[in-house]
């Protein structure tokens, strides 16, 4: 859980409060999973909150 806190230091904090939201709701809480969405996010790679 602090690993994903601390994006916040290095990625806009709304953008890691949504890709953190989309992986709950896709029931994938990782770290891994949430890192995957926060670089497609900031790629601009469609994401439907899925791997």
């Amino acid at each position: 859980m602090v690993d994903i806190l601390s994006l916040v230091l290095l990625y806009d904090e709304r953008a890691v409060l949504w890709v953190v939201e989309m992986a709950l709701e896709a029931e994938v809480p990782l770290k891994t999973h949430v890192l995957h969405l926060l670089h497609r996010l900031v790629d601009g790679t469609p994401t439907d909150g899925r791997m």
